[in-house]
């Protein structure tokens, strides 16, 4: 990579690492924090607790696999498990490629930085991605997804190390401390379709997963999102 080229990528990465300091990897840091704490419930150790939190990065896979490690379930089972517990990643990714570009000097390496991808780092940056020029917009996603994924391990460790100190409801309050927080980011959003689709989410979600615990959570997304794109368009409201 040309001197240059390293110049513009130290500088947009530094530049999406400075934006990422504050609330996105605290709350990304907490979440973890319970994770590591149950992984400790298990008897699984740091090394072990920090490469899966590392590997997986998403929150449902690395409940899902613990919840099957617990169970004595197959490497198959779990692999699948991780897998569809994580799939609320492919169409967040399906939505950034677009955003970024051949110019971008990382460019070819944009299937590795789409590993640092949470919901904490996609919700802030695909609002910020737009008004910088092509050739920043990897760089910057990377920095601030990297500022995240390091609070993450972060958190994982403290709460395997500090797992003793916790008890069950606390732990489970830090796991689901992050959800509400994405709540949080979709309410302060003003465009009509998320906020639709939000509401919709909430009213359809506890009677479908009472139909199905195993289903209820994919439907309850795929009808909101449905609901809040038909009543967007029906309306004649922006997307």
């Amino acid at each position: 990579m040309a001197l240059s080229n390293r110049f513009k990528v130290g500088s947009s990465f530094a530049k999406g690492a400075r934006a990422a300091v504050g609330v996105p990897p605290l709350m990304v840091m907490v979440a973890m924090i319970g994770f590591g704490s149950l992984a400790r419930s298990l008897n699984i150790d740091l090394f072990s607790t920090l490469f899966s939190a590392a590997a997986i990065y998403g929150l449902p896979g690395q409940v899902a696999m613990l919840e099957l490690y617990a169970t004595g379930a197959t490497a198959i089972a779990v692999i699948a498990g991780v897998a569809m517990a994580n799939m609320r990643f492919f169409p967040m990714a399906i939505v950034l490629m677009p955003q970024l570009s051949p110019d971008d000097p990382l460019y070819q390496w944009r299937y590795l930085a789409i590993q640092l991808m949470s919901i904490n780092s996609w919700t802030h940056t695909m609002d910020i991605l737009p008004t910088l020029k092509p050739a920043e917009r990897l760089g910057f996603f990377a920095g601030f997804g990297f500022i995240c994924f390091l609070g993450g391990l972060a958190g994982a460790c403290i709460g395997w190390l500090a797992a003793s100190y916790f008890s069950d409801a606390v732990t489970m309050t830090l796991v689901f401390l992050n959800p509400a927080y994405f709540i949080y980011l979709f309410c302060c959003n003003t465009r009509p379709s998320i906020v639709v689709s939000l509401i919709a989410g909430s009213l359809l979600g506890p009677p479908l997963y009472l139909f199905s615990p195993e289903w209820g959570l994919p439907l309850c997304g795929v009808l909101a999102g449905t609901v809040g794109f038909c009543v967007s368009r029906v309306m004649g409201l922006s997307k």
